[in-house]
């Protein structure tokens, strides 16, 4: 939570967005309309959880002096460049510079993208190490993110010991596979959102929006 209100999503899509259009991931992407729901455009739907979602240095800082005893927290960031380009090396350049007012003290590592996949994507770090990057490129349904990312099913991606709160997310994402009935589900998704905002398995940035052509002649395309 502390990480969270670290971050500066505004300023960051205010610096990368170019078409105006960008947003919050929240812990599935925007592109997963009508599942997404905004942590910045729908505050009310997040209730007492919506502070998370906003920078707030003062806050940050009381929550990481509360959780570890001290006003600063030193880590390393693992992350890639070589594949993901110049526009995800600016996003972990200005995380790292942004943090440091709340405390949090990232020291960036850059790794060959085969090295990265087979490291610190599978959560294999060293103690006290930290992994930045996009979770998944094109998820077809938000089970595809619950399975692979959030869920301890045997996809799960990310190692060390479990929270307390991962056996209520798994029973969620067991769950929402249950409902047949589409706008019953689509709300169970929505509050499903809201509650890993009480506990952050990991801490979603920004989105910037892009462009995506076709040519006229192509039937029946449809990008999502």
């Amino acid at each position: 939570q502390a990480l969270s209100m670290a971050l500066d999503r505004d300023g960051y899509l205010k610096v990368q967005d170019g078409t105006g259009k960008g947003n919050y991931f929240s812990f599935i992407p925007p592109g997963l309309a009508p599942f997404y729901l905004s942590p910045r455009d729908q505050k009310a739907k997040y209730g007492a959880q919506a502070k998370y979602w906003t920078r707030d240095v003062k806050g940050a800082r009381e929550l990481l002096k509360a959780a570890t005893g001290s006003d600063t927290l030193k880590f390393k960031l693992f992350c890639n460049v070589d594949r993901y380009g110049s526009e995800a090396q600016q996003a972990w350049e200005l995380f790292a510079a942004t943090l440091k007012d709340a405390g949090f003290e990232a020291e960036l590592v850059y790794q060959e993208y085969g090295s990265y996949i087979q490291s610190t994507y599978l959560g294999k770090m060293p103690e006290g190490g930290c992994a930045c990057g996009p979770l998944i490129g094109s998820p077809r349904d938000p089970d595809n993110m619950f399975n692979n990312y959030w869920s301890e099913s045997a996809r799960h991606n990310w190692g060390g010991t479990p929270i307390e709160q991962q056996k209520d997310i798994d029973a969620m994402i067991v769950k929402q596979r249950t409902l047949l009935d589409p706008k019953e589900r689509l709300q169970f998704i929505q509050d499903m959102q809201v509650k890993m905002s009480e506990s952050f398995l990991v801490v979603p940035y920004h989105s910037s929006a892009g462009w995506v052509y076709a040519n006229p002649w192509v039937k029946n395309w449809y990008h999502k």
